[in-house]
């Protein structure tokens, strides 16, 4: 498979080099950038379109099929501009939005899988404007938010609470800060939890480690009305027999199996 995967991008190379168009990034099946086309799972290509003089990247999946069209600023291959399109597997529209200077701007569209529409909401410069939801039917429900991110009960700053309260202080010798990334399960469960960047205090990492393991189910994220895993990284600093966790350093990444197959999959 990876023989037969490497010679296709090596033949899209070469039929696309002659269309103005260059191999630009390798994404594995988690959509992780990787430097080796024989762990590529979605592969994309810029291409200049000279009709609309703008810059397009496309993205592929491993069997050749078309799933994301970017379109991009003349200026730059980093400024969105114009209508990004992701497509199914079997080549049908799953969205449309409209970016002007790397900004939302204009309408954002969502559709079932029968591509009638889900969602419509509109920008101007990235500001939310209004928005409206639909059932698989076609009739208007409800508005919700597309993105919902994973809560503790009663915010963030009740967790630091939390683990402020449960950590062994004796244990902080010294001046440091901490990393620590674990998952939100779709149930609200924490799992997976690791030090990401430690102070070589090993009997307070494994404390960290062991609170939050006793931590309050979460309220979990949800992508479009669906409950996806969410992973979650929050930097701890302490100082000498206490500690300062600063709700404004809190960093969220929104990369769990679950969101990651649906931006791909959609």
């Amino acid at each position: 498979m990876k023989k037969t995967l490497v010679f296709f991008l090596l033949l899209h190379t070469l039929q696309f080099w002659g269309q103005d168009t260059i191999p630009y990034k390798f994404y594995d099946k988690d959509f992780r950038t990787t430097l080796k086309a024989e762990n590529a799972a979605y592969f994309c290509f810029t291409e200049f379109d000279h009709s609309i003089e703008q810059n397009n990247l496309i993205t592929y999946d491993r069997n050749g099929k078309i799933r994301k069209y970017e379109r991009f600023s003349v200026l730059s291959r980093s400024i969105l501009d114009g209508v990004t399109e992701e497509l199914s597997e079997n080549g049908k529209v799953v969205s449309q939005t409209n970016y002007r200077n790397n900004l939302k701007h204009g309408k954002l569209l969502r559709y079932w899988p029968d591509e009638t529409l889900k969602r419509e909401e509109n920008y101007i410069d990235n500001k939310f404007i209004d928005g409206k939801c639909y059932d698989a039917n076609g009739k208007e429900i409800n508005f919700f938010p597309y993105y919902i991110r994973a809560s503790f009960p009663g915010g963030i700053p009740k967790f630091y609470d939390f683990l402020s309260r449960n950590i062994n202080k004796s244990l902080i010798k010294e001046n440091g800060r901490l990393y620590i990334q674990f998952k939100i399960e779709t149930t609200g469960a924490i799992s997976n939890i690791k030090i990401v960047r430690g102070f070589g205090n090993e009997k307070l990492n494994s404390n960290v480690i062991s609170v939050i393991k006793k931590s309050p189910y979460w309220i979990p994220s949800s992508i479009d009305g669906e409950l996806v895993e969410e992973l979650i990284s929050i930097p701890m600093n302490f100082s000498k027999g206490s500690m300062n966790m600063s709700v404004d350093e809190i960093l969220e990444e929104r990369m769990n199996s679950n969101y990651k197959s649906q931006l791909i999959k959609f």
